[in-house]
């Protein structure tokens, strides 16, 4: 078989199941939120929440938020956006990473566990197994120089991401708190 067909093949299922996922994810289809890797978890110890009266789809500036009150469980997921202005010189683009999670109430503790998909964990580790190994296979000193440059600049662009994407978990975070209207102990 050819490589490029196959390529082609592999493509067009990630981007197929990617799209799966996503409108899943979007549309609160609960079967998808039980697979994930676990990228936070934040505990928030509180006095009183407001379960009982949480009973449709909440939109926030982050994310969408759901609510199942009997049983004292929540599902979330980051809006779909591809480009953001902050203020009018301050804009980001880009493919945007969607974080899903559940919101746990036990004990007077609200767990919150964010996810990202197993799809992105799987494409960045086939990154850089391809970039590791064409530059041992290629066994020249300037195939070994690319190779370790471009493991360097994922890594870099990965902290970025990291640093990005810490600041909107606190802020979904802080969502969540207002549409719980907790009272935290101090």
């Amino acid at each position: 078989m050819n490589i490029n067909l196959i390529l082609g093949i592999a493509i067009s299922i990630y981007i197929l199941l990617s799209i799966i996922e996503l409108i899943g994810l979007h549309r609160f289809n609960l079967r998808f939120y039980n697979y994930g890797f676990k990228i936070f978890e934040k505990n928030i110890k509180y006095k009183f929440s407001n379960w009982n009266n949480l009973d449709d789809i909440y939109t926030k500036k982050e994310g969408k938020y759901v609510f199942i009150p009997e049983v004292k469980v929540g599902y979330f997921v980051t809006n779909f956006s591809f480009y953001r202005v902050y203020s009018p010189i301050a804009y980001s683009s880009g493919i945007p990473l969607t974080i899903f999670g559940k919101i746990k109430d036990e004990n007077n503790e609200v767990k919150v566990s964010f996810y990202i998909s197993y799809r992105v964990v799987s494409i960045l580790v086939f990154w850089f197994l391809t970039i590791i190994l064409i530059s041992i296979f290629s066994w020249t000193l300037m195939a070994l120089a690319i190779g370790i440059f471009g493991i360097l600049f994922t890594l870099g662009l990965l902290f970025v991401v990291k640093i990005f994407y810490e600041g909107k978990i606190l802020m979904m975070t802080e969502e969540i708190s207002t549409i719980l209207k907790i009272r935290k102990q101090l």
